[in-house]
């Protein structure tokens, strides 16, 4: 057998729809149905895997279905396979998960020194409370979220790949101030530090 007609055989013996597949899959359910009826034994590992994962199975137990046993030198490279399969995907997440993170950042980082910007005219004209920080924020969050630059930021392609604008929206809200009253924090302890340094 070679491996399509596995796969069918596997999905048969299972009751699994060939719909079903090619939705799991990502594929027209026409162009998955020609798959398993290929007689060229070509297909991406990518595609293989995925069908796997849509069946239920291993790549060693698709490979080793209807087989007589299998070496014990092919069955540990199948199994090398698929250990280098789970670390890929386990890589795949984080570095999801480092890109989420890094727009975010990209994304309160915008914001925050436009609000540092403005905390430092204020400072300029006398000193700047905490309290006047928090008024501050009050009115520019909801004006920033309200306003035209606001949809380009947060529709922007690179938020969108992570975030809607509803998500991005409630990004800046909750995390916003945290970080413009750590930097307002920072900055005046470096104030004092050079002030008693002098």
């Amino acid at each position: 057998m070679n491996i399509k007609e596995k796969i069918r055989a596997i999905r048969e013996s299972k009751g699994i729809s060939v719909a079903f597949v090619a939705d799991k899959i990502g594929m027209v359910r026409s162009n998955y149905s020609r798959f398993e009826r290929a007689t060229e034994d070509k297909a991406y590992i990518e595609t293989i895997e995925a069908i796997c994962d849509a069946l239920g199975i291993t790549l060693y137990d698709l490979i080793s279905y209807g087989e007589p046993a299998i070496s014990s030198e092919v069955s540990a490279l199948v199994k090398e396979i698929e250990k280098l399969r789970m670390e890929k995907m386990q890589l795949q997440d984080e570095l999801m998960r480092i890109q989420k993170e890094a727009v975010k950042m990209l994304l309160l980082a915008t914001q925050l020194a436009v609000v540092m910007t403005e905390i430092g005219k204020k400072e300029a004209k006398g000193a700047v409370k905490a309290d006047d920080i928090s008024d501050f924020l009050k009115d520019f969050i909801p004006a920033y979220l309200n306003g035209e630059g606001s949809k380009e930021d947060l529709r922007s392609p690179l938020v969108a790949m992570f975030f809607t604008p509803e998500q991005a929206a409630q990004i800046i809200t909750e995390e916003l101030p945290r970080l413009v009253f750590a930097s307002f924090e920072n900055s005046k302890q470096k104030q004092q530090k050079a002030g008693t340094q002098q």
